[in-house]
């Protein structure tokens, strides 16, 4: 489904919702709701003006401290095979 927005230009403001918007580590598809633009409108406007809309590194799940085993204990290290150590 076309976007009310589709075709046209963007305009100055858009532009700087889209940075602000980016700086903020707004997902494309929020971004998009919000310009009324589609995600990919979003991510291709991004990309031609340098604009990054990926969150920096650390912040994913991947970042997260590992979890203890129940007690306080840390969990046994296990090999390549999956197998406790």
């Amino acid at each position: 489904m076309p976007s009310e927005r589709q075709g046209k230009h963007w305009t100055v403001d858009e532009l700087r919702a889209l940075q602000q918007l980016a700086s903020r580590n707004t997902p494309a598809h929020t971004i998009g709701t919000k310009l009324q633009r589609s995600p990919d409108a979003v991510r291709s406007q991004a990309i031609k003006r340098g604009i990054n809309l990926s969150p920096p590194p650390g912040n994913g799940p991947a970042a997260q401290p590992p979890v203890s085993a129940p007690g306080g204990e840390s969990p046994a290290p296990l090999d390549v095979t999956g197998t406790a150590r």
